[in-house]
């Protein structure tokens, strides 16, 4: 697509800007959950051992596990929100006419918006209430774990406007050109 076409940046179309975008995301998800996952296999190992050598260490590593597992669960959210495997509405979707499939999507993304919005906002409500406490052992604060949470729930609502985009952006295909009047049956003609 030429730089100067409608619907283009910078020479390349909303729908590629938007895979990149999303893939650019997936790979922050993916690698935060990586680190929380080394992380977690680390300190686990690390009490095992010392339950296992009876030093005194194992008050610490049990409060770490609790400190880590909520990133690797909210990585997991945003690698989910990003592929397209969260909240999703297969069973009406395929019952929909395919013109409408679409709008159903973005309708979808939209409702994945608000509900993603107001989760955040909830998160950033707690954050005020639990951000001055810490962990006693560790000396952190507890907002940690809510940090987690807003970032899972952050790459949810990126991936939720960004499919919402690509379905918005993306040319109908033949299906949807063909078909004007979706719900109603029409009698094949003999002559």
């Amino acid at each position: 697509m030429a730089a100067g076409t409608p619907g283009a940046v910078a020479g390349r179309s909303p729908v590629r800007v938007v895979e990149t975008l999303r893939l650019a995301l997936y790979g922050v998800a993916v690698t935060v959950g990586a680190i929380a996952f080394l992380a977690l296999f680390v300190v686990i190992m690390g009490a095992v051992l010392a339950r296992y050598f009876d030093f005194a260490s194992g008050s610490v590593m049990q409060a770490l596990p609790r400190m880590l597992f909520p990133w690797l669960v909210c990585a997991g959210f945003g690698v989910a929100g990003l592929s397209g495997q969260h909240i999703a509405m297969e069973a009406l979707t395929q019952r929909v006419p395919v013109p409408l499939q679409r709008w159903l999507a973005v309708i979808s993304s939209a409702l994945l918006l608000t509900l993603y919005l107001f989760l955040l906002w909830q998160v950033l409500r707690v954050l005020q209430v639990v951000g001055g406490m810490n962990y006693p052992l560790l000396g952190i604060s507890q907002g940690w774990g809510y940090g987690a949470l807003l970032m899972g729930l952050g790459l949810m609502l990126l991936g939720a406007t960004l499919e919402g985009i690509r379905v918005f952006c993306t040319p109908p295909t033949s299906a949807e050109k063909g078909s004007v009047v979706p719900f109603v049956h029409q009698e094949e003609s003999t002559s």
